[in-house]
């Protein structure tokens, strides 16, 4: 007996060993690798590789220890594509992905150029990709072109991009003649109901104001709110990003219209940056602004507090804003003679008396509903922010 289970207990080593081989090499494993299911293996490639994982463009070495790894983490692998801006790249890119459906089932983020001769070949891959979350697209030239008859998006491209099922975060990115597309739509209106507004958590378009004194980046705004006012109730929209690069004037009203039109379907969180001048005017608008709780401005020409009524024009446009917790300004100047900001070891007499501009905004600030407040100086581009919190007892600000 104890040799029949010696002959017995001989191949299930045999085996495993045979297993540890493959495992290295290539062989297809049945036992879990290194002591590790295939759940939970997999489980560690999605953090790894998960859309909003800071790993952009992960590495294909990851996943070739061996062909049970490869084929248990490929799809982990495939979480975010990003293509670069060369057309036969990217023209390879979206063949490989029609050829694999699986590929496409696991494709969570999408950065890619839109290229005007393969236009109808893109939507049909966005139409492939029943699981994406979050598109970022970017346009050739010569969708910015004004001559000719062109339209910088076709009613089959949107209408692809309406059938993509699980979208929450659509990029229209630069450079791009996506702020066009008000313009384009008048011509096509059988495209309001565009589907992805339904599904949407946070929209962020970039777009260049046209150089003429009739154009109205507004237009845009209220274009998609259109869409978004096809549908019953709360939309999942949560943040809206516009990023204007351009220095003509049109700030205002791009801020008035992207308020008027989105916080009334449950867009709390909104960014605006411009190559330009901030503006803060809501003066005469009778729109109430109760459900915005977060808004960033980045202003690219410094946003003067000492000039004219630049500092009024601040604090009113904050008020206006009862419900307001969250404000971060880039781009500020706090002192009329341009100085550096600087509050190290300031203490708040040394406060009022080098910066009172600053103290002024602090203590009207202090008398409204926020309770965070973040500026980035002018001079520090992005480096340095000052953010103050409210403190839980009174009315003041702490410098965190």
């Amino acid at each position: 007996m104890p040799a029949t289970q010696r002959r017995s207990s001989g191949p299930p080593r045999a085996n495993a060993r045979k297993d540890e081989e493959g495992d290295q090499h290539g062989g297809e494993a049945r036992k879990p690798y290194r002591g590790l299911s295939n759940e939970l293996i997999r489980k560690i490639y999605d953090q790894v590789f998960a859309a909003d994982s800071s790993i952009a463009w992960p590495g294909l070495r990851e996943i070739l220890v061996s062909k049970r790894i490869y084929h248990v983490a490929r799809p982990a692998y495939l979480h975010t594509i990003e293509v670069d801006s060369c057309e036969y790249t990217t023209d390879a890119v979206i063949a490989g992905l029609l050829s694999d459906e699986h590929a496409c089932s696991a494709v969570r983020t999408l950065k890619m150029t839109v290229f005007l001769r393969s236009e109808k070949t893109t939507a049909a891959l966005l139409a492939r990709l029943p699981n994406l979350r979050v598109l970022t697209l970017y346009f050739e030239h010569e969708y910015s072109s004004t001559g000719g008859s062109s339209e910088p998006l076709s009613e089959f491209f949107l209408r692809q991009l309406a059938r993509i099922p699980r979208l929450r975060q659509l990029d229209f990115a630069e450079p791009s003649g996506i702020e066009r597309l008000a313009i384009a739509v008048t011509d096509i209106p059988t495209i309001l109901e565009l589907g992805p507004w339904a599904s949407l958590r946070h929209l962020v378009t970039v777009f260049e104001t046209y150089e003429e004194p009739s154009s109205d980046n507004s237009r845009l705004i209220d274009f998609l709110g259109a869409q978004l006012a096809k549908y019953c109730g709360p939309t999942p929209l949560r943040a809206l990003s516009i990023v204007m690069d351009s220095k003509i004037d049109g700030f205002v009203g791009v801020v008035r219209s992207a308020f008027s039109t989105f916080a009334p379907r449950g867009v709390t969180t909104f960014c605006f940056r411009t190559a330009g001048t901030a503006r803060f005017d809501l003066s005469d608008s009778a729109f109430d602004y109760n459900n915005i709780r977060y808004v960033d401005i980045a202003s690219a020409i410094p946003y003067e507090l000492a000039k004219g009524r630049k500092f009024t024009e601040l604090v009113h446009f904050i008020q206006k804003l009862p419900a307001l917790r969250r404000f971060a300004l880039y781009g500020l100047v706090v002192s009329g003679d341009g100085r550096p900001l600087e509050l190290a070891g300031l203490d708040e007499t040394q406060v009022i008396a080098e910066y009172p501009l600053l103290f002024a905004l602090l203590s009207s600030i202090a008398r409204t509903s926020v309770t965070t407040l973040s500026i980035v100086p002018a001079e520090e581009q992005l480096q340095k922010r000052y953010t103050w919190k409210r403190l839980s007892r009174d009315k003041s600000f702490r410098l965190e």
